[in-house]
């Protein structure tokens, strides 16, 4: 080994060789054990991809019939609540025209002042049921039917505020009304329709089975009693109706005092309390709470389905 001492660069490329070929070794190794995995790997997924492909896609008797069975309670669970979802409806009658809207808005806006003033019934200031742009102009082509649905509708809610009894009035006051426009009227609808399953629908058209919104604003004011009466009518409207928001106010938001007082003038006559004594006979009790009024501002909201037309099956070319 004298040479190998006598010759360094030989010695050491010697020893860069031997870890070059450890190292190659290592590697070769790792790679083997690797491809093993990879083989063993894709010759298992080989097997099962044969085994599905020689395997009949077809479900059993037994399958096929529980499928068909829950296929149809699913279309007659469908069917049924198609048609109670269509006894809440308003139809749309295509033929309404404009100027008959503009007549039927005009007699349905002077029923319901003349209904109010006898019942006692206070109405905002230009009350015109929200329709105040079709004051004087009326709607388009278009928009005349849609708008006339909704007027029915919109009447149904504030007669319904008034009461059938003249004498009996459910609410003292509406307040405010306002609703929002329609997509019809040419404005953007509060809320989008949902596209259908064959992708989404066109600007400004209602896509099939979709769910049309319909918001409109009611402020009134009421007894504490009656306001249960009012919200029971709203909860009675025959077209599908949604409350999202709710906010009552109370007339009176301060609360009794504790104490009582000897100034009956002087005090609130819905909070002071009086008690009877010998000394004065006369004195009566006074309610402490519930004859305030209460104010009430509601966000409703109209919902109308579009249900989608049944698809017919698709009828292969005959054969020539």
């Amino acid at each position: 080994m004298n040479w190998l001492k006598e010759n360094p660069f030989v010695s050491a490329l010697v020893v860069i060789l031997a870890a070059g070929c450890g190292a190659i070794g290592f590697l070769l190794s790792g790679a083997m054990a690797t491809y093993s995995d990879t083989q063993a790997a894709y010759t298992q997924a080989v097997q099962k991809l044969h085994g599905l492909q020689n395997k009949a896609p077809f479900p059993d008797d037994a399958n096929l019939k529980k499928a068909s069975e829950l296929r149809d309670e699913f279309r007659a669970n469908l069917d049924s609540l198609r048609s109670k979802l269509s006894e809440l409806q308003t139809p749309v009658i295509p033929s309404v025209t404009p100027q008959q809207f503009q007549d039927d808005l005009r007699a349905a806006v002077n029923d319901l002042t003349e209904r109010a003033k006898t019942a006692g019934v206070g109405l905002p200031e230009g009350f015109y049921l929200g329709f105040d742009d079709y004051r004087a102009t009326p709607p388009t082509d278009k928009a005349a039917p849609a708008l006339a649905r909704q007027l029915a509708q919109l009447v149904q809610v504030v007669g319904g505020l008034i009461g059938q009894n003249p004498e009996n009035p459910v609410v003292r006051s509406i307040d405010s009304f306002s609703r929002e426009r329609l997509g019809e009227e040419g404005g953007q609808p509060a809320e989008a329709a949902a596209p259908s399953r064959r992708g989404n629908a066109a600007a400004g058209a209602t896509a099939p089975g979709s769910i049309v919104k319909m918001p409109f604003t009611v402020g009134f004011t009421s007894e504490q009693g009656k306001f249960r009466i009012a919200l029971n009518t709203l909860l009675k409207f025959p077209q599908f109706l949604v409350i999202r928001t709710l906010l009552i106010e109370n007339s009176n938001p301060a609360g009794p005092p504790i104490a009582a007082t000897e100034n009956p003038e002087a005090a609130n006559q819905t909070s002071a309390i009086f008690l009877a004594s010998p000394d004065n006979p006369s004195a009566s009790l006074n309610v402490l709470l519930g004859r305030e009024l209460v104010k009430v501002q509601a966000r409703m909201e109209i919902f109308d389905f579009k249900f989608p037309i049944a698809e017919k099956p698709e009828v292969p070319p005959a054969a020539n």
